[in-house]
């Protein structure tokens, strides 16, 4: 127990419970030598605390438990491996951020014999592991971001708000790797991915806006079940946090209106550290003249978009919500009208004739047309009614249907009278 005394930061799953809060002052601002010198002082200390934690003798951590789970890690299989690492990590966070950095290695490599099974397994293991108590019920700080010139700031308070920065910036670096699994080529891994990035954002704060950006992007994959499962998470998630409505409904308006993501396999990063940079700005929406697989995959995204904005459960309360919908449901439907619905070739029909000079008609009287290009018995392409109205199903039909059944659910919640002139 004596060794215990040593310890600066005491073992405990809830490291964040162990800081106390500290009473707000006006303090005046840290100089960047002072920063250097108190962040190099703090990494001193943590070093020394985890040195001093790994040949402690308290109940916390064993010299036989550690030696047992030491050998698990190196020689055991994969299960065993990651057990040993969760237990390692659910024992004491601040000092064991080792284990973490392994758990960290095992998903991002993905290539021993696990391979991409192996990086989902870890991820799982980090996710569990945070959501179960490993972070706090809010955003993480960066050191630099701490009232460090307080006067109250003990050695045991800088360990702390040391690990804190350093957690912060290691789960950034998860939410890269998630963000490479998202654009797996494999349907599978990107499915697990979209699973992760709802359970992140559905039960802790941080990062919370690059996890909502990166779902939403799954609105517009290639694959439907992909597509539907997003929406379904996304309405898990205003289930969970009705007052996200607002921030929900911003982030997909802005993948509705701008230009839709190259395909899976083309935007796969060229190298290991290539990343997209969740600080990029919004692309602008591209002029008229974009090509027409461009459109189609706008296209595609816009109606998951729309399947999702109509089963948003609105309140008397989310009259600004509901003027949005509105807002963009109009301007989908001005952007329907205003393009066409397939640019398909103009080739002359004729009108299929029988020998007595007669036009050939189908069982309720509509006239039977086929392509004109094609010589003999050309295959009917369309059929026209008795007055030569040509019945024609709109590629965008199920788009307009989900709009209109939008406006009609939020309608009666905008309340709309003669100072929005926007809407009447």
């Amino acid at each position: 127990m004596e060794k215990n005394a040593k310890l600066v930061f005491e073992p405990t799953p809830l490291w964040y419970t162990a800081i106390p809060p500290l009473a707000p002052q006006k303090l005046p601002s840290i100089t960047p030598d002072q920063l250097a010198s108190l962040t190099k002082k703090a990494n001193d200390l943590h070093d020394a605390d985890i040195r001093a934690f790994q040949s402690s003798s308290s109940p916390h951590s064993s010299s036989s438990e550690t030696s047992f789970l030491s050998k698990i890690i190196q020689s055991g299989t994969l299960s065993d491996r990651l057990s040993a690492l969760t237990l390692l990590v659910q024992s004491s966070p601040v000092h064991n951020t080792k284990a973490l950095e392994t758990l960290k290695g095992m998903a991002e490599r993905g290539k021993g014999k696990g391979g991409r099974e192996e990086s989902l397994k870890a991820l799982r293991c980090i996710m569990d592991w945070w959501v179960g108590g490993g972070a706090p019920d809010r955003k993480l700080k960066y050191f630099r971001d701490q009232p460090l010139n307080h006067p109250d700031a003990t050695d045991k308070i800088l360990v702390g708000w040391y690990y804190e920065d350093w957690l912060k910036k290691y789960f950034f670096s998860i939410l890269q790797i998630l963000e490479t699994l998202s654009l797996d080529p494999l349907q599978y891994v990107r499915t697990q991915s979209l699973t992760l990035l709802f359970t992140f954002l559905r039960d802790k704060p941080e990062q919370e806006q690059n996890l909502l950006r990166l779902l939403v992007n799954k609105l517009g994959d290639t694959e439907k079940p992909l597509c539907s499962r997003a929406s379904y998470h996304l309405l898990q998630l205003l289930q969970s946090h009705p007052s996200m409505k607002t921030v929900v409904v911003r982030e997909i308006i802005a993948l509705v209106l701008r230009p839709p993501a190259p395909s899976i396999v083309s935007s796969l990063p060229p190298s290991k550290g290539t990343h997209i940079r969740f600080t990029d700005p919004e692309p602008k929406p591209k002029s008229t003249s974009a090509s027409p697989e461009k459109k189609s995959g706008n296209a595609h995204a816009r109606y998951y978009a729309m399947i999702t904005f109509n089963q948003i459960v609105l309140t008397p309360g989310d009259r600004d919500v509901a003027l949005k919908l509105i807002e963009v449901y109009f301007e989908m439907f001005k952007e329907l009208l205003g393009e066409d619905p397939e640019k398909v070739e103009d080739v002359e029909q004729e009108v299929v004739v029988q020998e007595q000079g007669e036009v050939l008609k189908d069982k309720k009287g509509r006239v039977k047309v086929r392509d004109g290009k094609k010589k003999g018995k050309g295959k009917v392409t369309e059929v026209k009614g008795a007055a030569g109205f040509a019945e024609v199903e709109d590629t965008h039909s199920r788009l307009i249907s989900a709009i209109l059944t939008g406006v009609n659910r939020a309608l009666p919640f905008a309340k709309i009278d003669a100072g929005d002139s926007g809407y009447v």
